[in-house]
């Protein structure tokens, strides 16, 4: 099975680095997983995108 981390996730999906690293911490990307705290994340290649809808904007 081969890999991708956060920075590759980013740009593969147009979802910002942070919001991935906090979709890894709270389980939304099933494939995500590391060794230790502050060890980097490691996303199965064939992932789907998941859900995101950005900021909201202000009217």
């Amino acid at each position: 099975m081969e890999f991708m981390g956060t920075l590759q996730a980013a740009k593969k999906w147009g979802i910002p680095r942070d919001t991935i690293a906090k979709y890894c911490r709270e389980g939304k990307i099933k494939s995500a997983e590391h060794d230790k705290a502050g060890s980097p994340w490691r996303i199965s290649i064939d992932e789907p995108r998941p859900n995101y809808r950005g900021r909201k904007q202000k009217e």
